[in-house]
């Protein structure tokens, strides 16, 4: 039941237009797992997409994603004046959902296509990867994680200009946490200069690439966490 109530919270279509196309891989270290993400249209013109990262694993994970996921939505609908005030009330959402025994990582981007302004906050989550024939980018601005303290320190607001064929790989730790035969671990210089070989790819291809790439690493480990990645390309084309 809780398996089929978190399948049903991940998108089962994500956008491939002429303007943007996603893809993901969702891999539960158990049938329930605690990672997340989504996609939202929120006008003609604005979507806003997200991943996050639940502490824990099994059904309270799947329920505290459940009630996270209803929180985001309906703020971020409500068009925030500030992305502080909307990070301060995720925060205070979370912290009362757990009494501060539970925490989120998120990182959430909001693209708007007539600007073409990538906009984002980084609330403790590993950095995604922004790519571009320009060079490569750690989208790392934002906050600490949500959920630890009664008010967040600050709230930083990242701001890029997208160019075309920028493509943003969004990923959770159970990634580049993971470990092969040998204690290597896949590392953030491994994930990058993956990026930076495979980004003109279509996201569908990029993504089964990747999966390839940490089966062939892990050798006969296990994995050992969930691993969820998101996979953005962001044609911007004037």
């Amino acid at each position: 039941m809780a398996a089929q109530m978190q399948n049903m919270l991940i998108p089962d279509k994500l956008p491939k237009n002429k303007e943007v196309e996603m893809a993901a891989i969702y891999l539960p270290h158990q049938n329930i797992g605690g990672d997340y993400y989504d996609y939202l249209q929120l006008s003609e013109d604005e979507f806003f997409f997200c991943i996050a990262d639940i502490s824990g694993k099994g059904i309270p994970a799947a329920l505290l994603m459940a009630n996270f996921q209803a929180q985001l939505r309906e703020l971020v609908k409500k068009n925030h004046p500030t992305i502080d005030d909307l990070f301060q009330e995720l925060n205070r959402g979370v912290l009362i959902s757990t009494r501060g025994e539970k925490f989120i990582t998120l990182f959430l981007g909001k693209y708007n296509r007539k600007t073409r302004i990538l906009k984002y906050v980084n609330a403790g989550h590993n950095p995604p990867i922004l790519v571009t024939s320009q060079g490569s980018k750690l989208l790392d601005k934002g906050s600490t994680i949500l959920g630890m303290f009664e008010n967040l320190p600050s709230v930083k607001l990242g701001q890029i200009p997208i160019v075309e064929d920028t493509t943003i790989m969004s990923y959770t730790d159970g990634l580049t946490d993971l470990e092969n035969d040998k204690e290597q671990a896949f590392s953030m210089e491994t994930l990058v200069n993956f990026m930076k070989t495979n980004y003109k790819e279509d996201v569908e291809h990029i993504n089964r690439k990747l999966l390839t790439e940490i089966i062939r690493f892990k050798e006969k480990r296990n994995f050992t966490d969930d691993i969820t990645v998101l996979t953005v390309k962001i044609f911007g084309k004037k």
